[in-house]
């Protein structure tokens, strides 16, 4: 999980501050504290919604996963 995070709080931390610099029409600093704010948890969704999608494809490869795709 921590890298995933340390590659998305960087990049959305960019992605937001644009956002509220642009659409939002916020100051240059205030943009920055919010985008460096709400990156936080939205980095931590990312890494979450990928280690869900990690453990999901990995229980669907296996052999032994229980769940008979078949039926």
């Amino acid at each position: 999980m921590g890298l995933q995070f340390l590659i998305a709080w960087p990049t959305l931390t960019v992605i937001i501050t644009i956002i509220h610099l642009t659409a939002l029409n916020q100051p240059a600093w205030r943009s920055l504290l919010y985008g460096v704010f709400w990156a936080l948890p939205a980095a931590f969704v990312v890494a979450m919604a990928s280690q869900n999608e990690a453990r999901k494809r990995r229980s669907a490869s296996s052999p032994d996963s229980g769940t008979d795709a078949d039926a």
